[in-house]
């Protein structure tokens, strides 16, 4: 396992450094577009948290692949279906029908873990990062939890049916990378492509804090699954605001990360019985106990 890792590793480093410039090709295009259009998309004031949180996540998401791997492996080795390699097997029609089918399922995965995301009150308190800039941009993309990595257990079951631990980290990353360009204000919609595919236009959705827009929109890089499972939501008239419904009004790197753990602890706290306390954990961020 690890002479496979120590084999790869170059190759998604290679793959990290493409984006990342590309990335940051973006952000510069994006901030020539506000200079051009008079449109605020940057703050100074946002752009700083996000720039303060960005290096430790990239950091934290270096030291943890290896672990995630290791985990991978430990489900590929218990798999019920061998798919016999195929996944390197250019010259197949097993090989596009192995990719095609982890792309599915791998987005199906992401579906599932964003909408728990949004709908348990433990994993709220890391996704929650994501969500509280009031800003709509490029760099608003990176704005994640130092703590996401241990969810990676919504993704075991792809190992363990057979997929590759190394082919489920490259779908997940180019998912990743992917979503990373839906998160702006200066693409407006695609046309029949909106229809299938998670563009900019459905993702402003996801980000909007007014009532109606909530837990809308949850896909990665497919929109299918919110059509298919009843939480897609289309932009009407109702202009968008972004962030959360209270929001943080700070920009320093620890609120940021961990306001939401605080006030959960505290209600935990507060809980009158032990049920009360898991409800708060597990049910949605807006649960509260009967008075």
């Amino acid at each position: 396992m690890l002479q496979e890792w120590t084999h790869w590793q170059p190759i998604f480093e290679s793959l990290r450094w493409i984006a990342g410039s590309a990335v940051i090709a973006a952000i510069l295009l994006e901030l020539l577009y506000q200079l051009i259009s008079g449109k605020t998309l940057y703050t100074w004031w946002d752009s700083k948290g996000n720039l303060f949180v960005i290096p430790f996540y990239i950091l934290m998401a270096i030291i943890w692949a290896p672990v995630v791997y290791w985990w991978y492996d430990w489900a590929y080795q218990a798999r019920i279906v061998d798919w016999d390699a195929v996944w390197f097997k250019t010259n197949s029609w097993a090989f596009l029908g192995y990719w095609f089918g982890l792309f599915l399922l791998e987005d199906l995965t992401f579906y599932i873990f964003h909408r728990s995301s949004h709908k348990v009150r433990l994993l709220w308190a890391s996704h929650v990062v994501h969500h509280s800039s009031e800003q709509f941009n490029f760099s608003v993309a990176w704005r994640e939890s130092w703590l996401p990595f241990f969810v990676f257990w919504f993704w075991m079951p792809l190992p363990f049916l057979g997929f590759h631990p190394l082919s489920v980290l490259l779908i997940q990353a180019i998912s990743l990378y992917f979503q990373v360009f839906i998160h702006t204000q200066s693409i407006d919609r695609l046309g029949p492509l909106e229809w299938i595919f998670n563009t900019p236009n459905h993702h402003r959705v996801h980000h909007a804090s007014n009532d109606a827009y909530i837990n809308k929109n949850f896909g990665g890089v497919l929109i299918i699954w919110d059509r298919i499972f009843s939480t897609f939501k289309q932009a009407n008239a109702e202009k968008i605001r972004f962030g959360i419904t209270s929001n943080i009004k700070s920009n320093r790197p620890l609120t940021i990360q961990f306001h939401e753990y605080q006030s959960l602890i505290n209600d935990i706290k507060n809980g009158k019985s032990l049920a009360e306390k898991l409800k708060t954990a597990f049910k949605g961020p807006g649960w509260k106990t009967d008075p």
